[in-house]
């Protein structure tokens, strides 16, 4: 029996990325129009952080992240 594999090649576009990467900001945007500010720092679920934490470890990573040369 053949079994022929056809492999595809992906390419991510700047356009492409540009695209995703603002469907995520898109998506956060949303989530702090959509809490109170106070449960932004305070809501949990679970013993989950809270999205302000989860931001802030974001904002540190994208930081170090720009720093790389």
């Amino acid at each position: 029996m053949n079994t022929a594999i056809q492999a595809t090649a992906s390419i991510l576009t700047p356009e492409l990325i540009r695209f995703h990467w603002q469907g995520h900001r898109g998506l956060t945007r949303r989530v702090i129009d959509a809490f109170p500010e106070k449960e932004l720092f305070e809501f949990s679920i679970g013993g989950m952080r809270t999205f302000a934490a989860m931001a802030m470890e974001l904002s540190v990573i994208a930081a170090r992240g720009s720093m790389v040369s």
